[in-house]
């Protein structure tokens, strides 16, 4: 049975875009299939490597390679250890919300629940500074947000799953110092801009556009674009996300959800450490590099007993493109063809 057979993970690298089903076949070197087979055979890919599909395409992000495969029927990959209390968090956010639902970026999702601290979702885009380190951080910390978006999906998809909330992503324009949503024909504009920016580039995935180290150009060009063409200030993404069920999502004292965030936050900040030690045995790697990167970690992702008390106050206004929401994994079935 597929479940059974180990997978060969060593051509896939966390982090990774496989262009297709067959392509992520071809890596692992199986065969392709179709039907029960093939769910079989995905079902079993989950006790090796974590992985998500992108939002309407039909690429693979690899997020996470396991050491050793997840005994018993594996979670569809998703890192179970962060469920129960990420949900809690978000559930008992929404019920202080006016009518239950709130939007923003995913950063700032991430943030109220315990995923990083405050210096991450304010981090600068890259495209305002020539500053060669903070390029570097930046780039540390986008890797480190792989992680940090398959956790953020597999919440989604657990509470969408149990009819609790529902979801969407949304466009936001800033014209004339107000926030508005754009119409269909907007909608439509932004799509076409997206799409002529890969073609006249040279590229048919963003995929390319990373490898090729042109993203900042990339966003750049879709930014002023967008501006000129919808007269708008600024065009971001955030994500939508409401409590739908029928009865009051339960509220929890100030203490127990600050308690749940450091929980939530010190699990998190463990796995990425431990990844960077991984990666860090190598004669080429000094103590004095594996001290900047637990000064990196500690900088941006791990959170305090006081900020994890601290009522959310984010500034909504975006002045750029964010990048870090294009991409945002989407949502799907779980029958739906991989």
């Amino acid at each position: 049975m597929d479940d059974e057979k180990l997978v060969d993970t060593s051509k896939l690298k966390e982090g990774m875009i496989v262009k297709n089903y067959k392509e992520l076949c071809k890596l692992v070197g199986e065969e392709i299939k179709s039907g029960s087979a093939k769910k079989a055979q995905v079902y079993n890919w989950s006790r090796f490597f974590d992985f998500e599909k992108q939002e309407h395409k039909n690429s693979y992000a690899i997020l996470k390679i396991h050491e050793t495969p997840i005994k018993g029927k594996p979670d569809r990959g998703r890192p179970s250890i962060y469920v129960k209390d990420i949900e809690e968090i978000l559930l008992d956010y929404l019920s202080r919300q006016k009518n239950y639902s709130d939007t923003l970026t995913k950063k700032k999702w991430m943030y109220i629940l315990g995923m990083c601290n405050i210096s991450f979702v304010d981090i600068m885009h890259p495209d305002e500074s020539n500053n060669f380190q903070l390029g570097l951080i930046i780039g540390f910390c986008k890797r480190k947000q792989w992680y940090l978006n398959g956790i953020l999906n597999n919440i989604l998809r657990s509470l969408k799953n149990k009819n609790l909330i529902s979801w969407t992503t949304k466009y936001v324009l800033y014209r004339y110092n107000e926030e508005c949503e754009p119409s269909n024909e907007e909608l439509q504009t932004i799509k076409s801009i997206e799409n002529y920016i890969k073609r006249i580039m040279g590229y048919d995935t963003i995929k390319e556009i990373f490898d090729a180290h042109r993203q900042n150009e990339y966003y750049k060009r879709i930014s002023d674009d967008t501006k000129q063409a919808l007269k708008c200030d600024a065009l971001y993404k955030r994500i939508k996300i409401t409590y739908c069920a029928d009865n009051v999502p339960p509220q929890r004292t100030k203490e127990y959800i600050a308690k749940k965030k450091l929980e939530v936050n010190q699990k998190i900040v463990d796995t990425i450490t431990n990844k960077e030690y991984q990666d860090a045995i190598s004669p080429i790697f000094t103590e004095e590099y594996w001290n900047k990167r637990l000064e990196l970690i500690n900088t941006y992702f791990k959170i305090t007993p006081e900020t994890a008390m601290d009522e959310v106050q984010i500034n909504e206004q975006q002045l750029f493109y964010e990048e870090d929401d294009i991409d945002f994994v989407d949502i799907t079935d779980d029958e739906q063809e991989i």
